[in-house]
């Protein structure tokens, strides 16, 4: 999970299912559920004790409204920590703490984090991207390619961001055509990004496949005619085909598109003073939201309220988060404390 990706494939898969699934419990819990104690994949103790036991008192966010970006993000690691220690065996509170600990840039417990879920739940898709992705950005390709294929051949569907770390991996190897057939068959399940046209294009350039290499370039040109690297990668393929001077047209461009970020990087540098470097908060508040899913799935509803709110309070803009601290209000209005 790239912060631009949170994410886990797990958790990002059920989350927003499973506000409607905790809301629906919250509701319905005036009726007694045994206490069978916590059960993965199941909402535990969703009765009447838990929904008094929330009810006792409102809970609050887990830092003040003035914290900065160093305290926002140790509130979470804490909060990372304190899951596992709840759930040691738990794939996805496990899962989820390795990637925040990587949002934290303390890529050695995240590697740990995720290498524990691993050996409890050896074929976890999120414990495999996230460590091959990890281990990829590390340089680790050899080691990257182990995890990455196996959550690939797991999941064909795999984000974008991981197939990226997998394909560049195995061209990094020198295995082009395993890159090949991957991204192919990644390719074939969903819209290809330019990114992925160009890696293939380049994967089919070190095999001298290069009427291909020139499709995948000129694919990403007829949606954005001022991809620098297109024309770039153009230059490469056109002479081997024969075109010196299309080589030279796609030299020319991709110059003067170079000139222009440099000239647009200056013009920008000013304004770039003035950015507002709160853009942590939206990522920051899914990660504290996919955190109190796994309480409230596991039946502490009063832990989720507190994660939820803290996430609002980093968003308003999340509308799970929101709609969870909504309905643990409304339900304690409507319902007396009990005894």
């Amino acid at each position: 999970m790239s912060p631009g990706s949170p994410t886990g494939l797990g958790v990002v898969c059920c989350a927003v299912g499973l506000v409607a699934l905790v809301v629906y419990l919250v509701w319905r819990s005036d009726e007694l559920v045994p206490d069978h104690g916590p059960r993965p994949g199941e909402f535990a103790r969703a009765g009447s004790q838990v929904v008094a036991s929330s009810a006792a008192s409102a809970v609050g966010p887990m830092f003040p409204d003035d914290a900065n970006s160093q305290q926002r993000l140790d509130a979470l690691t804490r909060a990372a920590d304190q899951l596992v220690a709840r759930f040691p065996t738990d794939p996805e509170a496990l899962s989820l703490a390795g990637q925040i600990h990587q949002l934290a840039a303390d890529y050695s417990m995240a590697q740990r984090y995720w290498e524990t879920c691993l050996q409890l739940h050896p074929t976890h898709i999120d414990a495999l991207a996230s460590l091959g992705h990890s281990l990829w950005k590390q340089g680790e390709f050899d080691q990257a390619i182990i995890h990455l294929e196996k959550a690939f051949a797991a999941h064909r569907q795999l984000p974008e961001k991981y197939m990226r770390a997998l394909a560049e991996s195995l061209l990094h190897e020198g295995r082009c055509h395993t890159a090949i057939d991957a991204l192919e068959l990644w390719r074939g399940s969903q819209t290809s990004t330019p990114e992925i046209l160009l890696l293939l294009g380049q994967a089919y350039l070190q095999v001298k496949q290069y009427e291909k290499a020139r499709e995948q370039c000129q694919r990403v040109l007829q949606g954005d005619p001022q991809c620098k690297e297109a024309h770039y990668m153009l230059t490469r393929i056109l002479p081997r085909l024969g075109d010196t001077q299309g080589a030279a047209s796609h030299r020319e461009e991709f110059a003067r598109l170079e000139r222009q970020a440099a000239e647009d990087v200056h013009a920008n540098r000013a304004g770039m003073r003035e950015v507002d470097f709160h853009e942590d908060r939206p990522l920051m508040a899914t990660f504290w939201f996919y955190a109190a899913m796994i309480y409230a799935q596991r039946g502490d509803w009063r832990e989720a309220e507190q994660y939820c709110r803290t996430a609002v309070q980093l968003d308003p803009r999340n509308r799970d988060a929101r709609r969870f601290v909504d309905m643990s209000i409304a339900s304690r209005r409507q319902r007396p404390t009990h005894p």
